[in-house]
């Protein structure tokens, strides 16, 4: 008995040295074995949060908070909030969960009244997300201008038009004085040279700076429209040489007929873009832009009412824009419209000018312009005076025009550079025409003329045209 029990023990403690050896002989290719992570926090609620609306006015600046998104945890845990939406990145949010407006940003009641956001609140292991809701509120906007004084006690005077309009408004003079009530022209003492920041609200239909000789150059610059309902622009800032125009708005023209000389002679005039200007209604444009170095977008504009472009880009010498698109179906008057707009070769040649009579001196000394009006109905025109006079680069064929009412052609082709061809053509062709006035006076210095002799004979023989300047080409 005592033999047999050896060994069982020694089988035993056998087996125990090989599974020891098989152990040790596997080490080196045991892999690490990962840390565990830490279990969920039993029962965590996720961040409780409500659609929540903050009403702010339209003019909040940038650095003013709007509000604090407000939020609850069961748990109490640190909450964070992070935007996940936001409408034009308009918007920012602190991790506190003050929103504002981001840097640069403004808000514009008339564009848009509220606007949307989505937040997200974490608490370290859930989310929830929210949507915010911005009202916009509309403040009245003020028609702003800057005005320049350069001496002690210097006078301004805004010029109103008592005689058609009337007026009840507010005017901030940018010194800290406000005036309540303005029924007519207001004059203001400037203790300080300076540049002050003039700020119009209520009714406030005209304007006509103009009127004063003494304040037209101290007005600097127009900044906003502001929400004045204007009635009238005739000669509103004709004369204001220092006028920049600085505005991102556009006025309100719904009951404006007349924009006359609005901003003839301000010289330093430099808008780039008017295209979203509603003209619809206006029906006299006479030398709005005359004297300017205006070269803006204005192709998109509706003038089909206009009556009178007379003097519309008169000594414009950058404006070259493209107007090829207006509807001028309506316009009666085109005298000296290009006088001196020295760079304007634009193209016109679909425009629809059978309603236009008079078109004296329209392209004067407009020293570029050579573009195709061939197919122009100038059937209604009955004055050409000076039209092309000095128009050095014009070339263009005239014969199918038919001028049959037209009784004066003073200097009308003088120096220009209508071709020897083209001049035959159009000698030839006037000639036949029907119902052609007599006695008419046509200028056509430095022309020549060479197979259109007999045409020009007939006109001077039969129809007793004065036709002068020009000359026989060499035989």
């Amino acid at each position: 008995m005592m033999k047999t029990k050896q060994v069982k023990v020694r089988i035993s403690i056998l087996s125990l040295f090989m599974l020891l050896s098989i152990g040790c002989s596997n080490d080196d290719d045991t892999q690490p074995v990962a840390e565990p992570t830490d279990p969920p926090v039993a029962n965590n609620e996720a961040p409780v949060v409500v659609a929540q609306t903050f009403t702010i006015k339209e003019d909040i600046a940038d650095d003013i908070v709007i509000g604090t998104v407000t939020a609850t945890d069961a748990e109490e845990d640190n909450l964070v909030f992070s935007l996940t939406q936001n409408n034009e990145d308009l918007f920012e949010l602190t991790d506190k969960g003050e929103l504002s407006l981001a840097a640069g940003k403004n808000l514009d009641f008339e564009q848009v009244t509220s606007h949307e956001i989505t937040i997200e609140v974490s608490d370290g292991s859930n989310k929830t997300n929210a949507v915010i809701t911005i009202t916009v509120e509309n403040v009245v906007e003020p028609f702003i201008t800057t005005w320049k004084t350069t001496t002690a006690d210097e006078v301004v005077t805004v010029q109103l038009d008592n005689v058609l309009t009337t007026y009840n408004f507010t005017i901030d003079w940018g010194d800290g004085t406000v005036e309540n009530n303005q029924t007519t022209t207001v004059n203001h003492k400037y203790v300080t040279p300076g540049t002050y920041t003039v700020s119009i609200i209520g009714a406030f239909p005209t304007i006509r700076i103009s009127n004063v000789v003494s304040s037209a150059p101290k007005l600097q610059s127009i900044e906003q429209w502001g929400e004045i309902k204007w009635e009238s622009f005739v000669d509103a800032f004709s004369g204001c040489e220092n006028l920049v125009y600085n505005a991102k708005d556009k006025p309100n023209l719904s009951k404006v007929t007349d924009m006359r000389n609005m901003f003839a002679g301000c010289v330093k005039f430099n808008a780039a873009n008017l295209n979203d200007w509603d003209v619809s209604s206006i029906e006299d444009m006479g030398g709005v832009f005359g004297g300017t170095a205006f070269n803006g977008d204005i192709s998109q504009w509706d003038v089909s009412k206009v009556e009178t472009m007379r003097n519309m880009f008169d000594g414009a010498t950058e404006f070259n824009g493209d107007i090829s698109q207006w509807d001028v179906s309506s316009v009666t008057d085109m005298r000296e419209m290009f006088l001196g707009a020295t760079a304007f070769n634009g193209d016109i040649s679909r425009w629809n000018v059978s309603s236009v009579i008079n078109m004296n001196a329209m392209f004067l000394e407009a020293r570029s312009f050579n573009g195709d009006i061939s197919q122009w109905d100038v059937s209604n025109v009955n004055s050409m005076n000076r039209m092309f006079f000095e128009a050095n680069a014009f070339e263009g064929d005239l014969s199918q025009w038919n001028v049959s009412k037209v009784i004066n052609m003073f200097k009308m082709l003088d120096d220009t550079k209508i071709s020897t061809m083209n001049y035959d053509k159009l000698l030839t062709a006037w000639a036949a025409l029907p119902g052609l006035q007599s006695n008419v006076t046509l200028g056509a210095v430095g022309l020549i003329y060479c197979d259109a002799s007999s045409a020009r004979s007939s006109l001077i023989n039969d129809k007793n045209w004065t036709i002068s300047g020009d000359d026989s080409c060499p035989r």
